[in-house]
């Protein structure tokens, strides 16, 4: 009997666990998870602090996107949470990039805020527009201007990493910003009006979980914690909605403004996750494809990713939830 390639990684994987388990193999060295500080990632710090995870899984926080792209490429870290067209365009330069887990989907906790005078997204032509443009904002502009039958070069785009959309916002160096939690409701709370935003474009904004393929062979234990500790503390973040607000005060807002900020995240447990990453028609898929073809239209990607490369439902199957 011949395996394809796929059927090929999936077996590598499981008897990489089973000689590990069987043959006393030395442990397997630290896995470093590479995140920011979005609600969507919540239940890594739960599982965290709750202690689902084994001492062989370190969670490292960056300041924003942009560092968890160059760790991921340096080799700092094995696994890193990213925004789906994010994978996509790490999986141009480096092919062996799998995503692994489904984290949540954005029903508007990104969006496109703007002075009170702007009032339709046609009003945007010749406005100055601020966005991170290697992550999220790059695609929520593409869908903007799409939307507002505008070309790119009909506004001036200001880069901007995401902790400077709020201040430059307020200082009046731009007339709108692409933004996230909680920046979005603090400027709502200063005036500014959302006009577009990821409830508009439904199962698009997806946060994902990637490694490296060899990653697969080489931590299959510790990534079978990580996503099991995530879906316990998914079903605690369900369940216990008030206690992880706790934490609300660590991150300078109040608990009725986190709880708030998760009515328009949609976390994803492992059910879910098994129905997104079936192959080859899971949703998933068809979202890569999706969202491919629009990023390539607007030169944010060079070439199609085949979900068949880019999902890996490998270790999400041997977990149990």
């Amino acid at each position: 009997m011949f395996l394809n390639r796929r059927e090929m990684i999936t077996t590598s994987a499981v008897l990489a666990m089973g000689f590990a388990v069987g043959c006393g193999r030395r442990p397997e060295s630290v896995l470093r998870v590479g995140t920011v500080p979005w609600r969507g990632f919540e239940p890594l710090f739960i599982a965290r602090e709750r202690g689902y995870f084994e001492n062989t899984i370190q969670i490292v926080e960056y300041p924003g996107t942009p560092n968890i792209h160059r760790s991921f490429q340096n080799h700092a870290i094995e696994a890193a949470t990213v925004t789906l067209d994010e994978a996509l365009q790490l999986a141009q330069t480096q092919p062996d990039v799998r995503v692994i887990m489904a984290i949540d989907f954005s029903n508007g906790a990104d969006a496109l805020l703007c002075k009170p005078e702007i009032i339709s997204l046609a009003d945007l032509k010749g406005k100055r527009i601020g966005a991170e443009l290697n992550s999220f904002g790059a695609f929520i502009l593409s869908r903007v201007l799409e939307r507002a039958d505008l070309l790119l070069a009909d506004v001036t785009v200001v880069p901007l990493s995401i902790e400077q959309t709020e201040s430059s916002f307020l200082s009046d160096e731009v007339d709108a910003v692409i933004t996230c939690e909680p920046f979005s409701s603090r400027l709502q709370t200063s005036g500014a009006t959302v006009l577009f935003d990821s409830a508009q474009m439904p199962g698009e904004i997806v946060d994902v979980l990637i490694v490296r393929e060899k990653t697969l062979r080489s931590h299959p234990r510790a990534l079978a914690n990580l996503l099991s500790g995530w879906f316990r503390a998914v079903e605690v973040f369900r369940e216990q909605p008030n206690d992880t607000a706790s934490r609300a005060a660590d991150q300078g807002i109040t608990a009725d403004e986190f709880l708030g900020i998760h009515n328009r995240v949609e976390l994803l447990d492992h059910s879910r996750n098994l129905a997104l990453l079936k192959m080859p028609g899971g949703g998933l898929a068809d979202t890569v494809r999706k969202l491919g073809a629009s990023m390539k239209k607007y030169a944010l990607l060079n070439e199609m990713i085949d979900p068949a490369r880019l999902l890996d439902s490998t270790i999400l199957k041997q977990v149990t939830p």
